[in-house]
């Protein structure tokens, strides 16, 4: 987790989703309390919860998988800021 910060202990860090396939692999979306960002990433486990692959990324919430196979994962995108919204003069500032 290098690019996140705050308390970054294994105790903050939590499962927010979760996947079970049939073959009973399990996917899992993380996330973590008191940090920035709070997406952490994702994980795939076999059957015997042997780490098959992981993913850090800014993962927000749950996640879809298609009929294919494919993995649908809404992430944040982290800017700075102020931000202008579109063409306008209008900015957000935080």
């Amino acid at each position: 987790m290098s690019r996140i910060e705050g308390f970054t202990k294994a105790d903050n860090t939590y499962p927010i989703g979760f996947h079970l396939f049939k073959n009973g692999d399990l996917l899992v979306n993380y996330q973590a309390r008191n940090t920035f960002p709070f997406g952490v990433g994702l994980a795939k486990f076999d059957k015997d919860s042997n780490l098959l692959c992981k993913k850090e990324g800014v993962s927000h919430h749950w996640f879809s998988i298609d009929e294919k196979g494919f993995i649908y994962v809404p992430t944040l995108d982290i800017l700075d800021s102020p931000i202008y919204l579109g063409g306008t003069q209008v900015n957000i500032a935080c």
